[in-house]
Order: structure tokens, then sequence, then C-alpha cells
């Protein structure tokens, strides 16, 4: 592990007896802890981690963990906040996290698993439908050029048979499915039978039966998960994703109102947990690092009104963006971006100095940052790995300089996300002002 941590007392007192009640300061770097080592600290109390969830979980829970940091996903998750949680015999909350990429999947199963144990709570999920019947996986994971009238049907097969694996997954973890208008559910039937979405392919099922059947399971998912969040004393964290899918800009989308319903409803606080990635900087392996936030909680709603609901999703929406963690990504993206603007040339001296002048209005803002940003020798690190990955392909060098090269710059993941990943990374900070002011 990249990150060293010095054992407390606690923990050496830990090994000798087998328990394990663990101080997370042992495990802090910036006040940031990797969940690498509260996973394997919790894990050796695996049996109260089984009381929670079951031991299918946990093994599951392992095997994700493991697949995080192979080559090309993630080098670490560092989480700021663990410690605001509630403890595990208090009311279990709601948790509502920003939506990037898919990989937030894997940083949510790490933030989850590498809770201090004292803070354990089970969870009910609402997840979007498309990854319990196949829809995603056809829709966003399989390049267009391959969708054609004639092999629709094979890839559509191919599709449900992975999501019937998802499928039980995420049931394992009380997880339930929510059809979102333009999403899941097409506007058009001409959208619903077009080879590029496959619904008719992989759900059998007519256009205007689908969506009364859409309609049906999200109305039951509903009801299922504000009865499962006290049924029975079971007490449970109900996790979402309050924009309803990726923010495609890398900016917080407006947020969904079932967040304020379910918290008026159970009268629980709401915590909002914001994702960033490094990912102009990776690693020798393709990786990058996420950084985690959580924040305050939101008190819930006293009423249910217009108003008052529109004031608690502004409160959550405005706590997804200023809480964001700078990472040195957001910095280098807006100082190639300053540059691509100008369509002139440049040398890398005026780069450097135009991105340190970016980095100090960044720490300027009050914005929660990564060591990554404020450590002058972790700074320069990341700086040199842009320099050697994106920058070799971004800033080429032309006559009298480098310039930004478009064609380069225009390649990227369009299944997710709809601006190229200069603009994507600017997205998050473009809110803080003079970024791109001489």
């Amino acid at each position: 592990f990249p990150m060293r941590y010095s054992k407390t007392k606690t923990d050496r007192s830990a090994q000798r007896t087998g328990s394990h009640r663990y101080s997370t300061t042992a495990f802090q770097s910036d006040g940031f802890i990797d969940t690498r080592h509260t996973i394997r600290a919790n894990l050796r109390e695996r049996q109260r981690m089984e009381a929670v969830f079951g031991p299918e979980v946990i093994r599951l829970a392992r095997r994700f963990h493991w697949c995080a940091f192979l080559p090309g996903l993630l080098s670490g998750v560092h989480v700021q906040g663990l410690d605001c949680l509630p403890l595990a015999h208090e009311s279990a909350p709601i948790l509502a996290f920003a939506h990037k990429k898919l990989l937030d999947v894997l940083v949510i199963i790490e933030i989850l698993a590498g809770r201090p144990l004292d803070r354990f709570h089970n969870i009910t999920i609402i997840g979007q439908a498309g990854l319990f019947n196949g829809i995603y996986a056809y829709r966003d994971l399989i390049p267009n050029a391959l969708k054609t009238p004639r092999t629709a049907p094979a890839l559509a097969a191919v599709s449900s048979r992975a999501a019937r694996t998802l499928e039980r997954w995420f049931r394992l973890v009380n997880a339930h499915p929510v059809y979102r208008e333009g999403k899941d559910v097409p506007d058009t039937e001409s959208a619903y039978v077009d080879p590029h979405f496959g619904g008719a392919y992989i759900l059998g099922k007519d256009f205007s039966d689908f969506k009364k059947f859409a309609a049906r399971e999200t109305r039951d998912t509903i009801i299922q998960v504000l009865n499962h969040m006290n049924a029975d004393g079971l007490n449970r964290s109900l996790i979402l994703l309050p924009e309803g899918g990726y923010g495609h800009d890398g900016s917080i989308k407006e947020l969904h109102e079932f967040v304020a319903l379910a918290a008026h409803r159970k009268q629980k606080p709401t915590y909002t947990i914001t994702i960033t990635y490094d990912e102009l900087c990776p690693d020798r392996l393709g990786r990058i690092a996420s950084y985690v936030r959580i924040c305050k909680p939101a008190l819930p709603p006293t009423e249910r009104t217009p108003d008052s609901t529109r004031f608690f999703l502004n409160q959550l929406r405005n706590s997804l963006v200023h809480e964001t963690v700078i990472v040195p990504s957001h910095a280098l993206a807006a100082g190639v971006r300053y540059f691509r603007n100008r369509r002139q040339t440049f040398g890398w001296n005026d780069f450097m100095k135009r991105l340190y002048l970016t980095r100090d209005r960044l720490l300027q803002s009050g914005q929660p940052a990564a060591p990554t940003l404020s450590r002058d020798d972790m700074f320069k690190k990341h700086v040199s790995r842009f320099r050697s990955t994106y920058g070799a392909r971004w800033l080429r060098r032309g006559r009298g300089g480098l310039i930004c090269h478009e064609p380069s710059i225009g390649r990227y993941n369009r299944s997710e996300r709809s601006v190229d990943d200069v603009e994507w990374n600017y997205n998050h900070v473009r809110h803080i002002p003079d970024l791109m002011t001489d």
C-alpha cells in the first residue's frame, strides 16, 4: 500500500486480544482515510460484519474490494468524514451520493465496507432499473456500431444473462429498481424498438405494456423502500443517487424529489457524499485516485410543501457542488482550457505558470482540497503523471511552441459523458470565480 500508517496502542492491544477496535486517526493522511486500511481492519472482525449484512454479502464485497484496485481502475479511495456518520444504535441516515461514472459502484462499496464497525447500518438501495434488466449493459457498454437488427437479438441475450447475475447481487443488498423517464423508459416508441436501445429485444414487451410495467415497478419500489427503512426494527440506511443518473457533463444535476419525500416521511437526516476522481493523473498501471467527502447532515423537511421541498433539495445540491474535493485534475483541466480558448501557441513554462495560478485560486476558494493538490511535492508528481499521459496527447509541439490538439481532446467516452474530458473536469470547479481570468 502506498500510504503507511503507524499502529496505535489500541491496534497493538487488539492484535493480542483478538478484537480490533481501531482508531481511524491511525489511517489518516491530511484528514483522508484510505479505505484499504479500514476494510482490512474490519475483516479482522468479520463476524461483526456478517451479523449486519450476512456472509454472502461480505464475500461479494471482498471480491469487489480486490477487483477495485486492478490495473485501469482505482489506485485508492480516500474518505473524509467517516466519523461523522451516526453510531450503529442510532437512527440510520439517508446517504445521498453524487454520481460521476461507472467506477462509483466500486467507490460506494469501499465506503460502505470501510465504515467503522460501530457505525455499521444495514442498507436499502435504490438503483437504476437498467442495471437489473440488461438495458444498461446493452445501451451503455456495447458500442452502437455493433447494434443492428440482425445482431440485436444475440447482444440482447448476452446483456440479459449478465443482468440476471447483477440482479442477484443487487437483491442481496436490498437493492430495488427505479425506471427513469428518458433513460430506462424512452420518450417514444421508435426509440424503444430501435436496436441502439434494445428494449423490445431485451424485455419482450411492446411499448405500452413496458410503460405500465415500469410505472408499477417504480411505485412498488418506493413503497418497499419507505417500509424497509424502519421495518421490524431493521434500522436501514437508504442509499441513493439523487440525480437519478450520471452528471454527463461533470456538473451536479437537479435532484429528484424522492429524497425529500423519504427524509420527510421518516424524519431522518440526509448525508450528502461527494465523489471526485483524479482521472487526468493515472499511475503507471492506469489507475486513478478517488476522493470522497461525507458532508454535514441536512435536517429533514418539517412539512411537505413545494417551498420546503425546494429548499431541502437546493441545500443538498449546494452541498454536493461546494463540498466536492478539488484534485490536481481540476487545476490541469482549467489550465488546458485557458490556452485552448485562446487558440495560440504557448510554452511549457507558460502552462506551468498558469497552472500554479489556477491552483492558488482553487486553494483560496475554501473548498475541500486533496493533499495531492495542496502539497507541493505531491502536486508536482501528479503534474508529471499528466504530462506523460494526457498531456502528451493533448499538448502537441507546433510552430512556435505547444498547441492544444483538438482531435486528441475530442476522443472521450461518449457513453459516460456528453462533453470532452477537459470540460468534464473543469465543470467540477467552474463555480469558483476567476479561474479563467488573467
